[in-house]
C-alpha cells in the first residue's frame, strides 16, 4: 500500500495539514515543542499558562476534537497533568480535509481553548465543529 501512487499522496497531504496546523497556531501566538513539525503532528506546550495538557483535551473532547494531552521537554507539571498536547493529522486527511479546513479547524481549537470553563460556549462549539464534521464522512462507513 505505501508504494502506491495514492498513499504518497496522502502522506505528502498529512504532512501539508500539519505544517499548516503548526503556522496557524504560531500566528496566533501558541509555542509549539519544535516550533513547528516535520511530521504528522505537532505538540502544542502550555507550559507557563493557565492551561495544560489535561485541560485542553477536555475541552476539545466536548466539542468533538480528539486530541491527547502529552508531556513535553523538562515539563515543569507532572504526568498526570502534562503541559503538552499532541494533535495529530492522519486522520484528518484520511477524511479528506485539506489546508484551508486545517485553519478552520485550527480556529475551533483556539476558541475552546479560551472557553475551556464554558460549558455552553463549547456545546454551541461543538455543533459548529460537527457541522464542518459532516461534511467529511469516515471513508468506508
Amino acid at each position: 500500500e505505501a508504494q502506491t501512487p495514492q498513499f504518497k499522496e496522502y502522506a505528502i497531504q498529512t504532512l501539508k495539514n500539519a505544517q499548516v496546523m503548526a503556522e496557524e497556531f504560531n500566528k496566533r501566538g501558541y509555542k509549539l515543542v519544535t516550533g513547528g513539525t516535520d511530521n504528522h503532528m505537532i505538540v502544542r506546550d502550555f507550559s507557563g499558562t493557565e492551561l495544560d495538557g489535561t485541560i485542553t483535551e477536555k475541552a476539545l473532547d466536548h466539542i468533538g476534537i480528539s486530541t491527547s494531552k502529552s508531556t513535553i521537554p523538562d515539563d515543569p507539571n507532572p504526568p498526570f497533568r502534562p503541559s503538552g498536547l499532541r494533535i495529530g493529522t492522519p486522520a484528518m486527511t484520511t477524511r479528506g480535509v485539506k489546508e484551508d479546513d486545517m485553519r478552520q479547524i485550527v480556529d475551533f481549537m483556539d476558541r475552546a481553548f479560551q472557553n475551556h470553563a464554558n460549558p455552553e460556549y463549547l456545546a454551541a462549539l461543538q455543533q459548529e465543529v460537527q457541522t464542518m464534521a459532516l461534511k467529511f464522512p469516515v471513508p468506508g462507513l
